[in-house]
């Protein structure tokens, strides 16, 4: 009894020197006021291929198809099509989310913030961006305050649709050349 006793006093000691005596930093520690989550209403069960829900509810998820149309008048003008979507192509129904790109492999439009349906402006939550060609120079244009209104026709699950208004929309080329730009369009994706 005594040597089983010694070495499991022995095997104590050495795993406990060997969790004490490491170099490694310790990992922070977050404070919280809030209580943890208990480990049965946090976890989630998922079939093979499915993608984490952002809450009990609502889907979070890849659109697979979509096109968009871009009108362009001002500084620059011109009209782009894109055919295909980029990455990212999130979407999720409000009270969801939105990070989506649409683009021909040269030029994009993209549409990230909540989703929603109706008019909304952009702003520090919802952004409009459109990057297109002026002959061999790239063109970037971004409205994350007011310049542009987004009008989302159609926000279901897996499938969305809408337009955009954009008045004195500022950008610049590559070289810094500054742009203004008056820009409307169309958009949907699907999957």
């Amino acid at each position: 009894m005594r040597i089983k006793a010694y070495l499991g006093t022995a095997l104590a000691l050495v795993l406990l020197t060997a969790a004490c005596g490491s170099d490694e930093t310790p990992a922070p520690v977050s404070l919280s006021s809030s209580p943890a989550p208990s480990p049965a209403s946090s976890l989630q069960s998922l079939a093979p291929g499915t993608l984490p829900t952002s809450s009990p509810g609502e889907a979070t998820g890849t659109v697979r198809v979509g096109t968009a149309a871009i009108r362009l008048d001002g500084d620059l003008s011109g009209n782009v099509s894109l055919l295909m979507l980029g990455s990212p192509s999130l979407y999720s129904p409000p009270p969801g989310s939105i990070a989506v790109v649409w683009t021909d492999g040269l030029q994009t439009s993209g549409i990230t913030g909540e989703s929603f349906v109706g008019g909304s402006v952009t702003s520090d939550t919802l952004s409009l961006d459109l990057q297109v060609r002026d002959g061999a120079e790239l063109v970037a244009l971004n409205s994350s305050a007011g310049e542009c209104t987004i009008t989302m026709d159609t926000a279901i699950d897996r499938s969305f649709a809408g337009s955009f208004t954009c008045r004195g929309l500022t950008g610049s080329t590559a070289a810094g050349l500054a742009l203004s730009v008056d820009a409307a369009g169309t958009f949907s994706a699907s999957g």
